[in-house]
């Protein structure tokens, strides 16, 4: 077992089974690499390899994320390669094991770490995980999503991507549903990003606001997780002490990212902006991520709020 491992995943349909098995062998943080179409050797040698973008990333995100709730583990799901299949991988953190779904040549593994990977210990661990055994349900869903390995274009021609994107939020004990969000702003972001991080005197209104973190650590670990996931975006993480945040005075901005439960939000920013003459920012809803597990006091979407009342009753600072 290490501390820091790399999943790489090429065919996502198993990732229910697989995800488990590979957190096992990692008791820290575990990024995880799609390379759908049980390719591996086309991307370590600089050959073409499937362009994946829009909803079929978006569907593969959300699965990996939403099967990592609740375990112990920081799953990051990296994004660049997806914009760019040739993306040599750099994470923030050394990997110590390299899981694979499936067995491949030794070459081509070998080819793959050496070529692909920037930031790997030198003994580092290699493993397969076996895929002999199947459930007659996973049976069935292969044989019933077998065309999905492929990326349809049909679904990649109606994606668009912007220059200038800029999402907003509390981001207290950053969790899955964040995750997703900030991903599907990354995924279609070319070049700048720019999160708004509610300050404190926004915050009196939620649920134990007193546990909230404070503002920086909620900035600076936003921006360490967008990083990690995505290195070659210009990241402008800040905090903001009102709703509009940057949206109501910057030009170049193109689209905004909302959750449903923000939707509204994202209609009174376009709205101050046109009474402003600024452009108006094409809108990018993601749907909440439902909670399992619920206390009688916990909202059914993932929340921080939920993970503030889990903290009452534990000891969150030394006695002194």
């Amino acid at each position: 077992m290490g501390k820091i491992g790399l999943l790489v995943i090429t065919n996502p349909i198993k990732i229910s089974r697989i995800l488990p098995n590979a957190l096992q062998h990692v008791h820290k943080t575990l990024y995880v690499q799609c390379l759908p179409g049980n390719v591996l050797v086309p991307l370590a040698s600089g050959e073409e390899h499937m362009f994946l973008r829009g909803s079929y990333c978006s569907s593969i995100i959300n699965k990996i994320y939403s099967h990592s709730i609740g375990t112990p583990q920081d799953v990051r799901v990296l994004l660049a390669p997806f914009k760019n299949p040739h993306t040599k991988i750099k994470t923030s953190k050394e990997i110590e094991v390299i899981i694979f779904d499936q067995a491949f040549n030794k070459d081509d593994m070998d080819s793959f770490i050496r070529s692909c990977l920037s930031n790997v210990i030198t003994n580092c661990n290699v493993m397969t995980l076996s895929t002999e055994t199947h459930t007659l349900d996973e049976q069935i869903e292969n044989e019933n999503s077998s065309t999905k390995v492929t990326v349809d274009s049909a679904k990649t021609q109606d994606f668009k991507s912007y220059n200038d994107v800029v999402l907003g939020g509390t981001f207290d004990r950053l969790h899955e549903g964040h995750k997703i969000f900030l991903s599907e702003a990354v995924l279609r972001c070319n070049k700048r990003l720019t999160v708004g991080v509610t300050s404190e005197e926004m915050l009196k209104s939620k649920v134990l606001w007193e546990l909230i973190q404070p503002c920086n650590e909620r900035v600076a670990l936003v921006k360490d997780f967008l990083q990690d996931i995505d290195p070659q975006l210009d990241y402008n993480v800040v905090p903001i002490t009102d709703p509009f945040g940057p949206t109501k005075e910057d030009p170049n901005m193109e689209m905004i990212v909302v959750s449903t439960e923000t939707h509204k939000g994202g209609l009174k920013v376009n709205q101050l902006r046109q009474e402003r003459n600024l452009s108006v920012l094409d809108i990018h809803l993601v749907e909440l991520l439902e909670s399992e597990s619920l206390g009688e006091e916990e909202e059914t979407k993932i929340s921080s709020s939920n993970k503030r009342l889990r903290l009452l009753g534990t000891r969150l600072k030394p006695p002194q």
